[in-house]
């Protein structure tokens, strides 16, 4: 989620190629300043990062399912629709309101408001400040590369990825979205840290998790600019769990 302000936020095109979840999908990725005036209540001032469908609208991506170059299996996509009336997928539980922020990136680049960032650009997009991998979007879907050169100086980051299954390149720095202990477990197995969706009948696992101090649930005690728990691997720290939206 973002804020109204942020459509007219500086930002710049990081990546512009086919997917990696499929290998025929055009997306780009277009980092976005974050409005420092009204940030978002529960991330806090991160540079945003969207990656999209270059040439669908977002919301029309997302309903017809030609958002799987962006978002992989990630099971909060929902199930394509017919129903004229609708503007995205039946059953979308995803956070992430697509008429909002997505959309209006989308637009933006369409209107030509963005240039392409080069390699020492994106250093110095990321410099010194935290940075959100995959304000919407699978960060698995972008090159690693392009990552490693936005984190070089960043101050820490987050980011999560439901591809982890099968790509591992990126669990040093995304959190293994999963949605049941079960998964939990088989990722822990592997060496990852987990971002867990919980029922709001369960609780965090003892000793293996805690809930996500950012959210309300746990009387957001912080910001994830501050927090910056969900990083990956490359942390020694509990996996997090949060309260199904």
């Amino acid at each position: 989620m973002v804020t109204n302000g942020e459509k007219n936020m500086p930002g710049k095109i990081i990546y512009d190629g086919l997917s990696l979840l499929d290998n025929k999908t055009p997306i780009i990725a277009v980092a976005i300043n974050g409005n420092k005036s009204a940030p978002n209540t529960k991330t806090g001032d991160m540079l945003q990062t969207y990656i999209l469908t270059k040439d669908i609208d977002p919301r029309l991506a997302n309903k017809t399912g030609q958002d799987f170059g962006i978002c992989g299996d990630c099971p909060h996509r929902g199930t394509p629709s017919t129903d004229p009336k609708r503007t995205t997928a039946e059953n979308r539980n995803c956070y992430v309101f697509i008429g909002q922020g997505p959309l209006r990136v989308y637009e933006s680049f369409h209107n030509g408001n963005y240039p392409v960032a080069s390699d020492q650009d994106i250093i110095d997009i990321g410099s010194n400040r935290p940075v959100r991998l995959g304000t919407y979007g699978d960060p698995a879907a972008v090159p690693r590369e392009i990552w490693d050169l936005l984190l070089t100086n960043a101050t820490g980051h987050t980011g999560y990825s439901h591809q982890n299954n099968i790509k591992d390149s990126y669990t040093d720095i995304t959190m293994t979205s999963v949605d049941s202990e079960n998964e939990a477990r088989l990722a822990w197995s592997r060496g990852e840290r987990t971002f867990r969706v919980m029922d709001v009948k369960e609780q965090p696992i003892k000793g293996k998790e805690i809930l996500c101090p950012a959210s309300k649930e746990a009387g957001q005690k912080t910001v994830c600019e501050l927090c910056k728990l969900c990083s990956g691997s490359q942390i020694n720290k509990r996996s997090v769990a949060i309260m199904k939206h």
